[in-house]
């Protein structure tokens, strides 16, 4: 069930709530409903504004509540803009005054402030002479504007031993919003819902009405235990212990991408309890110097009854002087459909060669060098990661150009045979970066060009230069 549709239905259970155990002197149950008319109204919601859906939901709701029940209604900011003090009793509590809230609530014209803790107050000041609980039903788009802290207000108003309870509605509210209305509604003695619109809220009323009904007449209870089974789904999510190190989270997201649980320091083994369903688990890889996780989604799995989901984990054997001109590191899966992973530098290289968890597959491995970091370069193809194990992938094989007396612009490794380079290096335009530094490279043989500054033409300085298995070439060109 949706998060809105769960607060819509409660609007609903309220009602059951105060006839069946909040009486007054009159033995009436009543309840005061407070709308928000303010200016932030003419918002939209869904498909039309927050003040129409609130109009049809009232119009629809009111007229269907059993004839027992006393109701008020009060709504402020709608009379005048920037006037703390615009808020009125619309409605007195009473009987046979349906048709009355309704016209009142299609009248309004949304254009002041939210003076939410006045509201109360004013509510809370007529409930005095009434020698039992009443409930107050608040509807509200945004925090209180006119106090600093109505939750404060409203607190003092319960320890003062006036009888209410207050439940608050955010209607489509930020988070900090929420969190002062949530505070009113915990001061009131109360819950606080969130809500999106008002279509569930019409569905889930219909599905009250005969609950509200019968909760009217008075008859000796008669139940039973019967036992029933959770529908929740237990998902288990492993991995090789190595690769949680470049994890900052994992998520599980539905079918429509949200956001349904996120793991923060996740283990290597641990089971989740989620409702039945299709999910996709979202990766977060850890970056250095406080940057935001790298999300990727990996596998989509359907969770029922008991599930498992299981990670592979790729390692990093990597000869140390090779690391120091890698910028980022690239993983996809073979296809370059399903799953792709940049690493990057960040101003440190601490993740770039962590145990990376990936879902089981193929994978290509690219490195992209210091100022040459759009055109990576690759490594190994079609690596083979499967489930629960750990694949290594051994970096020992590289090339560095010894320093030279000319005056040298850049330099291109070209496969033997082929007329496209590997990758280039170029200088700055203030230093030598990154010319002289350590390169990894897949074994084969390469031919090295040189770009002299002071000649017109590329230098070809060495002809199926040989990089073997585990070795790192240090080539001279004798400049």
């Amino acid at each position: 069930m949706k998060k809105h549709t769960r607060v819509l239905v409660f609007i609903s259970c309220f009602l059951v709530l105060f006839l069946t155990g909040v009486v007054f002197a009159e033995t009436k149950p009543a309840a005061v409903i407070i709308l928000d008319a303010s200016g932030s109204m003419w918002g939209k919601a869904g498909n039309e504004t927050k003040i129409e859906a609130a109009r049809k939901v009232l119009s629809e709701i009111v007229p269907a509540l059993p004839d027992s029940l006393e109701t008020g209604f009060v709504a402020f900011g709608h009379r005048k803009e920037g006037d703390c003090n615009d808020i009125e009793i619309l409605v007195p509590i009473g009987s046979g005054n349906r048709e009355e809230i309704v016209k009142k609530a299609r009248s309004l014209k949304p254009k002041g402030k939210t003076p939410l803790a006045l509201s109360v107050e004013l509510v809370a000041d007529t409930l005095k002479a009434r020698d039992a609980d009443t409930t107050i039903l608040m509807i509200s788009d945004g925090k209180d504007t006119c106090s600093t802290d109505p939750c404060a207000v409203v607190k003092k108003l319960k320890e003062s031993g006036i009888r209410f309870v207050l439940h608050v509605v955010g209607f489509d509210v930020q988070d900090d919003e929420s969190e002062q209305l949530r505070c009113m509604a915990n001061a009131g003695g109360g819950e606080y819902y969130a809500a999106d619109d008002t279509e569930s809220l019409l569905a889930a009323f219909k599905e009250m009405q005969k609950s509200v009904e019968k909760s009217l007449v008075v008859v000796p209870a008669e139940t039973k235990t019967v036992g029933r089974k959770t529908s929740l789904a237990k998902v288990r999510v492993a991995m090789p212990e190595s690769a949680v190190k470049s994890l900052a989270f994992y998520k599980f997201t539905g079918k429509d991408g949200k956001t349904i649980k996120t793991v923060e320091d996740p283990k290597a083994d641990m089971t989740h309890s989620l409702p039945s369903g299709e999910y996709t688990i979202v990766l977060g890889y850890a970056n250095p110097n406080y940057q935001e996780a790298t999300e990727v989604r990996t596998k989509t799995f359907k969770a029922e009854g008991e599930s498992s989901v299981f990670f592979g984990a790729l390692l990093f054997n990597i000869a140390k002087p090779l690391e120091e001109a890698v910028r980022n590191v690239i993983i996809r899966d073979s296809e370059g459909e399903q799953f792709s992973l940049t690493n990057e530098y960040h101003g440190n290289g601490y993740y770039l060669f962590t145990p990376k968890p990936l879902p089981e597959g193929e994978y290509n491995v690219e490195f992209a060098f210091s100022r040459n970091e759009e055109k990576p370069v690759p490594f190994t193809r079609a690596l083979s990661v499967e489930e629960g194990k750990e694949t290594v992938l051994e970096v020992a094989s590289g090339i560095v150009m010894k320093k030279t007396e000319e005056k040298v612009e850049g330099w291109d490794i070209v496969p033997s045979g082929e007329d496209t380079p590997l990758f280039e290096i170029r200088r700055g335009f203030d230093n030598d970066e990154p010319l002289w530094r350590h390169f990894p490279v897949p074994p084969g043989k390469y031919d090295i060009i040189f770009h002299i500054k002071g000649m017109d033409q590329p230098l070809v300085v060495g002809e199926a230069v040989e990089v073997g298995k585990g070795e790192i070439v240090s080539f001279d060109t004798g400049m």
